[in-house]
C-alpha cells in the first residue's frame, strides 16, 4: 500500500513557530503547528560554512574547491552536523503539546510500516527547502520505505500531447556541460549502459544546438552534468566553457519538451535549488537536484546508485533513498559529512509518479491527485475484501490472540478503534444490537455482523482494523491507539470490556451498562 503526504507549511518562522496543514491521500485537510526551533538556522549556517570550508572539488563554479579536506576540518564539520542533526530530530519529535496532536494524528493515518510513503514538504521558505528533512525519525527509523520530496503552495499541470503507440524506451537528452575540473564522462558512460534506453549525449553544446533539441523531440529525462550554482531562486548552467544560462534563458524550449513529454529533469551538479524553483514553474512532473555543492565523485556514485535502483523496478522516491543510503555506506559521511543530506526530488503534486518500465512505454502521466484517490479506492476494497475474509473464517476473531507478544492487547486495541471512530452513537448502535438477540445468541458472531456492516461504509475504520492486522499477523508489538476519551480495559477472553474515565459515564444514558460493561464472548 503506497501513502502520499502532504505538509504544507503556510506561514511562520523557525523564531515563532509555523502554521502546518497535513493531508493524507484524498483525505480532507487538518491544521496543526509545528513548534519554534530558533537554534536550526544558525546550526545550519554553521555546517554549511565547515561543509564548504572542507575544499571539496565540486560540480559548481569553477575554481571553487581548494583540495585541503584536513583532519581538523573534518572533524569540525562532523560535529556541526551532529549538532545540527540532533537540534532536528528534537525538533520533529518535540513534547510540545501542540505538536504532539499534530503527530498522533499523522500517526494514525499511516499504514504498517513496510508500507511506501510519499512525504511532500510544500513551501517557499528556502531554509525549510534547505534541511535535511530524511533526519525525521518517523520516515529514518520507523518507516523506512519512506521519502521526503519538496514541493512549492501553487502548482499546476500541463496537457501533453500523446505518446506514440511504440514507444519502447526511455528517451533521455543528456547534457554535458562545461567539464573542467571534473569528469562527466563516467555519467555518460553508466547512462548508455541502462536498460530500454534511448540517450541523446550533447557534449559542450552551443545555445542553439540545445534549443533545437528540445523544440524538435520528444523527450522523457532532461540531464545535465557539469558546473551549476544557484543565487537566491535563480540557478545558472554553464552549458559550455562561454555560455552561462538560467532556467528563464531555455523556459519556453524546456515548456515545450513538458507538452512533448518530459516528465523528470535530473541536475547531477551542485547547488540546485534554485534550478529546482524555477522549473517548478513551469510545472514538469519531478526534479532530482543537490541542494548544495557536492563532491564530483559523489555526484557520479549517486547517479549510477539512483538510475541503477529506478531502471531495475524500484520506484523513483525509493531509488532516491536508496542512492543516498548507499553512498552513505560507502563512506561519504566520513569524508564530508552532511553530504548524504543532499539529493531531494521536487515534486509537482499534481502530476503522477511514473516507472522506469511506464517511461518506457509512454504511459501518460494522470492527474496525482486523482490517481492516488483511484488507487486508495482500490486498496480500500482489497482491504475490506481481505477483512471480510478474517471475519468469515471458521475461527472469526480468534486470530487476535495469534501474537504471543501481546496477549488480550490487540481486543483493547479493536475497541479503542471502534470507540474512537464510531462514537457514543456507534457505541450506541453496537450495544442496541446486543440487546436485540436473545439471550442465548453467541455474542462474537454479532459482534462480527456488526464489525462487517462498519467495514463496508466506514473507510478510515476499515483501513486501521488491517494496520492493526498486520501488526499481529508481522508478531510485532501493537502501537497502541488511546480512545479520544477514556481507557479501554480488556479481560480475558472478552469476557470483561470496561471503559474507565472521559465519556464513559455517559453510557449510562445507552442502555444496560452492565451489560456493556461484561461483554461476554465465548472462545
Amino acid at each position: 500500500m503506497e501513502r502520499l503526504i502532504f505538509l504544507k507549511f503556510r506561514r511562520g518562522n523557525f523564531q515563532q513557530g509555523f502554521e502546518v496543514m497535513l493531508r493524507m491521500g484524498s483525505d480532507a485537510e487538518t491544521e496543526g503547528n509545528f513548534p519554534a526551533a530558533p537554534n536550526i538556522p544558525e546550526l545550519y549556517q554553521r555546517w554549511r560554512s565547515d561543509y564548504l570550508a572542507l575544499g571539496l572539488l565540486p560540480r559548481g563554479k569553477i575554481g571553487q574547491g581548494r583540495a585541503i579536506n584536513t583532519a581538523e576540518l573534518k572533524k569540525k564539520c562532523r560535529q556541526s552536523a551532529e549538532e545540527l542533526r540532533n537540534s532536528i530530530k528534537a525538533w520533529l519529535s518535540s513534547e510540545n503539546r501542540e505538536f504532539q496532536k499534530f503527530r498522533e494524528k499523522l500517526l494514525r493515518g499511516l499504514p504498517d510500516t513496510q508500507a511506501e510513503i510519499r512525504v511532500i514538504i510544500q513551501t517557499e521558505d528556502r531554509l525549510l527547502r534547505q534541511l535535511p528533512w530524511q533526519e525525521w525519525d518517523l520516515f529514518s527509523d520507523i518507516y523506512t520505505n519512506a521519502e521526503i520530496a519538496l514541493s512549492p503552495l501553487d502548482y499546476n499541470r500541463t496537457a501533453r500531447a500523446t505518446p506514440a503507440n511504440d514507444k519502447k524506451q526511455v528517451r533521455i537528452l543528456a547534457i554535458l556541460g562545461n567539464s573542467e575540473g571534473i569528469n562527466v564522462e563516467s555519467d555518460r558512460q553508466f547512462i548508455k549502459s541502462l536498460p530500454s534506453t534511448d540517450p541523446v549525449f550533447l557534449s559542450e553544446p552551443q545555445r542553439s544546438e540545445l534549443t533545437n533539441h528540445l523544440w524538435e523531440e520528444d523527450w522523457d529525462i532532461l540531464f545535465f552534468a557539469g558546473h551549476s550554482s544557484s543565487l537566491n531562486d535563480t540557478g545558472q548552467i554553464l552549458i559550455n566553457k562561454k555560455d552561462i544560462l538560467t532556467i528563464g534563458d531555455l523556459k519556453r524550449g524546456v515548456r515545450k519538451g513538458i507538452q512533448q513529454g518530459l516528465k523528470i529533469a535530473i541536475f547531477n551538479s551542485c547547488d540546485g535549488l534554485g534550478l529546482a524553483r524555477e522549473l517548478e514553474d513551469l510545472h514538469i512532473p519531478q526534479i532530482i537536484v543537490m541542494r548544495e555543492p557536492v563532491p564530483d565523485e559523489f555526484a557520479q556514485e549517486f547517479l549510477k546508485h539512483f538510475l541503477n535502483a529506478y531502471a531495475n523496478g524500484q520506484s523513483l522516491y525509493l531509488a532516491v533513498r536508496a542512492a543516498r543510503e548507499r553512498l552513505h555506506d560507502q563512506g561519504f559521511e566520513d569524508e564530508f559529512p552532511g553530504t548524504t543530506w543532499l539529493p531531494v526530488i521536487c515534486q509537482n503534486p499534481a502530476e503522477e509518479v511514473l516507472t522506469w518500465q511506464e517511461l518506457a512505454l509512454g504511459k501518460q502521466a494522470n492527474n496525482s491527485e486523482k490517481t492516488t484517490t483511484q488507487k486508495e479506492q482500490t486498496q480500500t476494497m482489497s482491504t475490506k475484501d481481505s477483512l471480510m475474509a478474517h471475519f468469515r473464517s471458521p475461527n472469526g476473531l480468534d486470530f487476535l490472540t495469534t501474537n504471543p507478544q501481546n496477549s488480550l492487547e490487540p481486543y483493547a486495541q479493536l475497541f479503542s478503534i471502534i470507540f474512537n471512530q464510531l462514537g457514543k452513537a456507534g457505541m450506541a448502535g453496537i450495544l442496541a444490537e446486543f440487546q436485540s438477540e436473545p439471550s442465548d445468541s453467541n455474542n462474537k458472531l454479532v459482534l462480527l455482523g456488526v464489525l462487517e456492516k462498519q467495514i463496508t461504509k466506514n473507510e478510515e475504520f476499515a483501513n486501521k482494523l488491517m494496520v492493526l492486522f498486520k501488526q499481529i499477523e508481522s508478531g510485532n508489538k501493537i502501537q497502541r491507539e488511546r480512545p479520544s476519551s477514556g481507557n479501554v480495559q480488556v479481560g480475558a477472553s472478552f469476557n470483561n470490556i470496561t471503559f474507565t474515565g472521559g465519556d464513559a459515564s455517559n453510557f449510562n444514558n445507552i442502555g444496560n451498562t452492565n451489560q456493556y460493561n461484561n461483554l461476554t464472548v465465548p472462545k
